[in-house]
């Protein structure tokens, strides 16, 4: 489902989040949901997303991307709102795709960032559109080593995030990676010396009207990417930081081959940004379910999808002070959340969060936001799926 949820800075009792419904195995869903509450997550109300066919098939008239499948639901709230009400705007964005043959796409092929925002707290969706649409559908966005309406090549826009401005009303930023290789096989694309990755950003300042053309915040050389980019603005300064993972698989600058916390930092709303920063190694084992079956063998122990190569960061609404929490092995073998901070974007040292986990074991996907919360995989019977325990840590 890969949830994800946001409170609004105007009103602390309105929180929305979205998710994937009924996930496929092999990625995406048929559409994505948002849920919206007004007293603190007491009740909730529940609204399709227009980021998929499904929605249109279900409301008639309106406007919708016409993708087979949806993911990667992701929520913003901003100080500000259009319609002359007073309050906020809830931002949204997707990752849409088509899997298999459908309509125009016979090769499968289309794909999207696409953005949609809410002026009533969540309850309906207006202004969707795709941010950037390939292969190549809207204006090219800086296609170096592409050429465009070639079906047989590799291109996909992956992992989105979007981050409304506390400071500026109707702002917000949408940043993800974009996988480019030549016409090869599905397998071999990422082992083609032509691979990369670049990172692009879009930015409304009209409330989601409309979306700036992608400008690159970089683009890495061959076989090198990003996955997992997400901004947090400090609104004290105005700066920007796009923390990510900076995956070097076949360079090695400063000894950082392979998966790196890391970011970039913008202070002039996003036009440029620096060069990245490490801020350590990601040194995840990966999370094992000694029960289940592991597909490709039918034997245990299966493995779990626990988002271990995607970093989480935030920044205190007060001082600036940054945090990034991710999945890291380095401090007993298995993985643990593991917290880093910084009041001025150097220095940071990876600490081993405690949980109250007495046996030591495994924990997955950790997130940071005013605390710092890990889910640890529980004792249950052979019948069972691999059910969590939530702990929550405070952040000094």
């Amino acid at each position: 489902m890969e949830p994800w949820a946001a409170v609004d800075p105007t009103d602390p009792s309105h929180l929305v989040s979205a998710w994937q419904q009924d996930r496929w195995s092999n990625g995406g869903a048929p559409g994505l949901v948002a849920g919206y509450s007004f007293n603190g997550g007491s009740t909730w109300g529940e609204s399709p997303q227009p980021f998929s066919a499904c929605y249109g098939a279900s409301h008639p008239g309106d406007a919708f991307l016409n993708y087979q499948r949806a993911s990667d639901a992701w929520v913003s709230i901003g100080p500000g709102n259009p319609t002359g009400q007073t309050g906020s705007t809830v931002y949204s964005v997707s990752i849409s795709f088509d899997q298999t043959p459908f309509g125009s796409d016979t090769n499968a092929a289309d794909n999207a960032v696409g953005a949609s925002v809410s002026f009533d707290g969540g309850r309906t969706w207006t202004h969707t559109q795709p941010i950037i649409a390939d292969p190549c559908v809207t204006p090219s966005a800086g296609n170096t080593g592409y050429t465009c309406h070639n079906n047989r090549a590799y291109v996909f826009n992956d992992k989105e995030s979007v981050t409304a401005d506390p400071g500026k009303q109707g702002v917000a930023y949408a940043v993800w990676d974009r996988l480019l290789a030549p016409p090869a096989s599905s397998t071999g694309t990422q082992h083609e010396l032509a691979y990369f990755g670049q990172t692009f950003v879009s930015k409304t300042t009209d409330y989601g009207r409309t979306w700036s053309t992608p400008t690159k915040v970089l683009s890495l050389g061959s076989q090198d990417q990003t996955i997992g980019n997400q901004v947090v603005i400090d609104r004290s300064t105005g700066a920007l930081y796009d923390f990510f993972n900076l995956i070097n698989n076949q360079s090695n600058p400063h000894d950082h081959k392979g998966n790196n916390v890391a970011f970039v930092k913008s202070t002039d709303g996003g036009a440029t940004w620096s060069k990245p920063s490490v801020v350590a190694a990601m040194q995840s084992v990966g999370v094992s379910d000694p029960v289940n079956l592991d597909p490709r063998t039918n034997a245990a122990p299966a493995p779990s999808r626990t988002g271990d190569i995607i970093p989480e960061p935030a920044i205190n609404p007060l001082t600036g002070q940054l945090y990034v929490v991710w999945q890291d092995a380095r401090f007993n073998g298995h993985d643990q959340a593991t917290i880093a901070t910084s009041s001025d974007s150097t220095g940071f040292v990876p600490v081993y969060v405690a949980t109250n986990c007495a046996d030591g074991g495994p924990t997955q996907q950790p997130s940071c936001r005013a605390l710092t919360s890990v889910l640890k995989p529980t004792d249950r019977t052979p019948t069972e799926n691999n059910a969590t325990d939530v702990y929550a840590a405070q952040v000094p």
